[in-house]
C-alpha cells in the first residue's frame, strides 16, 4: 500500500543514520533511535524546542536528598538502580514495590559500597538505599516536570509514566529486538497503530546488552506480547563459508548463502597476523587495553590505525582531570592512589565488572603514558594524545574496536586479538556467562572473507 506509514527504530544512532540513507525515497517512512522518538515527545509535552539531556541527573539528585553519609554508603547503588528501574517501566509496566526492586538488585548484582560486613545490618542498609531509589525516581519524574530536567533513560521513561500519545504507524519495525529492555518494547507497541504489523528483527545469539538494562529474554517477551510468530533467518549473507563454519562452533544453526565465497579462518602469531591486515579491515578485542598497545606497535611500523570510539577517549581524558595532575610524574602517583582507593572500593561492593572495568582503563592510560614522546610528556600532550587515538568514524586506515563497540558492523578481514580474554573472567551469573559466548559469535561474523585469530598473550611486537 503505497499510502502505508512505516517507523523503524533502531539500537543506535550510527545504525539509524544508516537506515535513514535507506528509507529517504520512500514515503511516509521515518527511522531512528528510539531515544530521538522520546525526545520529540517529552518536548512537545513540555512545551519546549530543546532539551539537554545529562547522564548526572540521578547523582546530582543524590547530593540533594542524601546525607553525606549516605551519598558514600549508597550513592554508586543508588544511581544505578534508578536508571535501571527506569528502564523497566517501573510504576507502569512494573508495581513500584520493594520486591520488584529487589529483582533488579539480585539480577544485576548490585552490591552497596562500604556495606556492613554483618549479614543482617547490611540487608538493612540494601532496604534502605531501595527506598531511597524508590524517592528519587519519584522526585527525577517531578524535577523532568517543573524543571525540564531529563537524564537519557528519561526519554523512554517519561513518554511511558506520563502516557504520552505516541506517533503511530501502520508498520513497525525494530531492529536488535534481542537487545530491547521493557520501556523499548512498549514504545514499539504504542508507536503500532491498531491493525498495524510489527516487525522485530533479532537473534538471541547476539544478545550482549543485558549489562545495560536489556531483557535477557526480549525475544521471548516480544513473541508472547505481541502474539508474533517466529521466523527463521538461518542464512547469512555476509559470511564466507569458512566464516560461517567457524561460527557454527557456537551457534550451530547458522548456514552459508548459496554461492558464497570459500574465504578463510586461520590462526597466527599476532604480530604476523596484523601485518596481513589493511586499512578496510578490523582487529577485534574483548577490552580495550590490548588494543591501545596493538595501535601504538603498529603506529610505530608506520600503519595508520585508530580505535572505534570517541566517547572511551573522552572518558579517559575525564578521568585524567578529575584527578587534577600538575605533571606527567604527578599523575602517575595519582593514578597508583587511584588504584589502590578504586580496587579496594570495588572488591568491597564484591563488584566484578566493575574491576574489570578499571583494570582496562588504568591499562590504557599506562600503555599511553608509555609511549608519549619526551616533547608531549606533559597532561595536555596526553590529552591530545587520547583524542588522536580514539575516533568514531574510521576510513583509510586498519580499525580497531572492542567487540561490543563492532556490534553493526562487519569488515572484508577480522582479526581478533588476545582471544584468551574470552569469556571474560568478571562474568559471574549464569546470563552473564552466556552473553560472553554472545560476544564472541558476534566477533567471528563480523568478518566477511577471512578471520584471523591473533595468537600470543604478550605485549604485540611487530
Amino acid at each position: 500500500d503505497p499510502s502505508a506509514s512505516a517507523r523503524l527504530f533502531a539500537f543506535n544512532t550510527a545504525i539509524a543514520e544508516v537506515l535513514k540513507g535507506k528509507v529517504k525515497p520512500i514515503p511516509h517512512t521515518i527511522a531512528s533511535t528510539f531515544h530521538a522518538a522520546g525526545y520529540a515527545a517529552v518536548a512537545r509535552q513540555l512545551g519546549v524546542k530543546s532539551l539537554s539531556p545529562t547522564g548526572k541527573k540521578i547523582r546530582l539528585l543524590t547530593y540533594d536528598h542524601c546525607s553525606r553519609e549516605d551519598q558514600k554508603l549508597l550513592g554508586d547503588f543508588v544511581v544505578k538502580l534508578v536508571g535501571l528501574a527506569k528502564g523497566e517501566g517501573i510504576g507502569v509496566l512494573q508495581k513500584d514495590h520493594p520486591e520488584v526492586w529487589q529483582r533488579l538488585v539480585t539480577h544485576h548484582g548490585l552490591i552497596l559500597e562500604n556495606g556492613a560486613r554483618d549479614p543482617g545490618v547490611y540487608l538493612q542498609q540494601e532496604a534502605r538505599a531501595i527506598r531511597k531509589a524508590q524517592q528519587l525516581l519519584q522526585i527525577s519524574t517531578l524535577q523532568a516536570q517543573e524543571e525540564f530536567s531529563v537524564d537519557f533513560d528519561d526519554l523512554l521513561y517519561l513518554p511511558l509514566i506520563w502516557d504520552l500519545d505516541l506517533a503511530r504507524s501502520d508498520w513497525v519495525l525494530v531492529d536488535e529486538a534481542q537487545d530491547t529492555n521493557p520501556v523499548r518494547r512498549w514504545f514499539a507497541e504504542q508507536s503500532l497503530r491498531e491493525g498495524g504489523r510489527g516487525l522485530f528483527v533479532g537473534d538471541r545469539s547476539q544478545a550482549i546488552y543485558g549489562f545495560t538494562g536489556a531483557s535477557i529474554d526480549a525475544l521471548d517477551q516480544i513473541r508472547d506480547t505481541f502474539q508474533a510468530v517466529s521466523l527463521p533467518l538461518s542464512i547469512c549473507y555476509r559470511c564466507a563459508q569458512a566464516v560461517v563454519r567457524e561460527a557454527q562452533k557456537i551457534v550451530p544453526q547458522i548456514e552459508a548463502a548459496p554461492g558464497a565465497i570459500a574465504g578463510t579462518v586461520e590462526w597466527m602469531r599476532a604480530g604476523k597476523g596484523l601485518l596481513s591486515l589493511g586499512p578496510t579491515d578490523a582487529v577485534l578485542c574483548r577490552t580495550n587495553a590490548p588494543l591501545v598497545k596493538t595501535a601504538y606497535a603498529l603506529i610505530a611500523q608506520g600503519i595508520p590505525c585508530t580505535i572505534l570510539g570517541r566517547t572511551i577517549g573522552q572518558g579517559l581524558i575525564a578521568l585524567v582531570e578529575r584527578l587534577k595532575p600538575v605533571g606527567i610524574r604527578d599523575l602517575e602517583g595519582k593514578l597508583g592512589e587511584y588504584e589502590q582507593v578504586e580496587t579496594a572500593r570495588l572488591t568491597a561492593k564484591k563488584d566484578d565488572r566493575g574491576l574489570g572495568g578499571l583494570a582496562d582503563t588504568l591499562a590504557c592510560l599506562w600503555a599511553v603514558i608509555g609511549n608519549l614522546q619526551r616533547d608531549t610528556q606533559s597532561v595536555q600532550g596526553l590529552k591530545d594524545a587520547l583524542r588522536d587515538l580514539f575516533e568514531d568514524e574510521v576510513k583509510g586506515k586498519l580499525t580497531l574496536s572492542t567487540m561490543h563497540k563492532a556490534k553493526g558492523k562487519e569488515w572484508p578481514q577480522v582479526g581478533i586479538l588476545r582471544p584468551d580474554l574470552l569469556p571474560s573472567p568478571w562474568a559471574r551469573q549464569d546470563w552473564e556467562i552466556q552473553q560472553e559466548t554472545n560476544l564472541q559469535y558476534v566477533a567471528i561474523t563480523r568478518a566477511r572473507e577471512r578471520l584471523v585469530w591473533l595468537e600470543g598473550e604478550e605485549e604485540v611486537c611487530l
